[in-house]
């Protein structure tokens, strides 16, 4: 019943809003232009949350992979007695880079926070028009943000490839390259 009611109410809000924008007094259209920034307001507000969420995600995933990966490296160095010294020598190289990728990692999730709050002063400034300026700016950073990303990407999957690499030859007991 109470469905009934929304799927009759919300398309009946919208033609009454729609009726007056267009054809209402003046007060009225007011009204409906107040309105329609208002809830244009909160659609940008729920797709900047969706982005910071998703985003959140992401970072999340990426930590994840990067603590296995030294807890992995933690292991191969408790039996470090019994490798050859360019296996330790390689597995070094392999947490300096990982330290690395940490830090971009972080870099970046500061990065989406500052997008995340220029998109949402974007959104609360409502019917006006974004500043041109602030707009190629924030463009531009987003475009910077996916190309790091795809890079920590592309990175993170060589270097678990390498670790890979690391991890059959300290099995095997053979030299690093």
């Amino acid at each position: 019943m109470i469905r009934l009611l929304l799927r009759l109410a919300i398309p009946l809000l919208i033609a009454i809003v729609g009726y007056n924008y267009f054809f209402g007094t003046d007060t009225e259209k007011e009204q409906s232009r107040k309105i329609i920034g208002d809830v244009k307001a909160l659609v940008g507000s729920v797709g900047s949350l969706v982005k910071s969420e998703k985003q959140q995600f992401d970072m999340g995933k990426y930590d994840e992979v990067l603590h296995k990966l030294g807890s992995a490296f933690g292991s191969i160095r408790s039996v470090s007695k019994q490798m050859s010294p360019k296996v330790l020598e390689e597995l070094s190289k392999l947490e300096q880079r990982q330290g690395a990728l940490q830090r971009e990692l972080r870099g970046i999730g500061v990065e989406d926070e500052e997008l995340a709050q220029m998109a949402a002063a974007a959104s609360q400034r409502g019917a006006r028009k974004e500043d041109p300026k602030a707009a190629k700016a924030r463009s531009e950073k987003e475009g910077s943000q996916a190309r790091r990303k795809e890079a920590l990407q592309e990175e993170m999957a060589q270097l678990l490839k390498d670790a890979e690499r690391l991890l059959q030859q300290a099995e095997t007991g053979a030299d690093a390259r």
